[in-house]
């Protein structure tokens, strides 16, 4: 399954009620969490996981939960989370992507990229303020992937 631009964390305000505030942050979570229930199959997000580089501890924790059910439901299968734009931070100070990275780290089948990589024969090239597209390619330049 391929999913991308969740941008969990992000808060709508502007032009919302105030008795409907909070309505569409709890419809964003439930969905993701429905998204993930229903996967059983190989996830890849394709960046934004998260709405800002720094979200809350309670939006981190519930992705954080959410992606270890999925692992413990899902153990054949692999998780790869790409780093987009939102998920880092662009005076490199230490994101909520990276820390979700630490706390998922000892699962087996769950992998954050904030670099290139390859993955089952296929390059991902994440996000990154510091290094262009060009840049990051290049060591893969020449080798075939599917």
């Amino acid at each position: 399954m391929i999913i991308t631009d969740t941008h969990i964390g992000k808060k709508w305000a502007a032009n919302v009620p105030l008795h409907r505030r909070g309505d569409r942050e709890k419809l964003q979570r439930e969905t993701f969490a429905n998204i993930l229930a229903n996967c059983h199959e190989d996830l890849y997000h394709l960046g934004d996981l998260f709405d800002s580089w720094n979200v809350s501890n309670d939006d981190l924790m519930f992705v954080a939960g959410e992606l270890l059910k999925w692992s413990v439901n899902n153990p054949s299968c692999y998780a790869t989370i790409i780093a987009g734009n939102h998920d880092l931070s662009r005076s490199n100070k230490y994101s909520s992507f990276e820390v979700l990275d630490e706390v998922v780290s000892k699962t087996k089948n769950i992998e954050l990229l904030d670099f290139p990589d390859v993955v089952d024969d296929e390059l991902f090239i994440p996000f990154s303020y510091q290094k262009s597209y060009a840049e990051m390619v290049k060591p893969f330049l020449g080798k075939h992937y599917t």
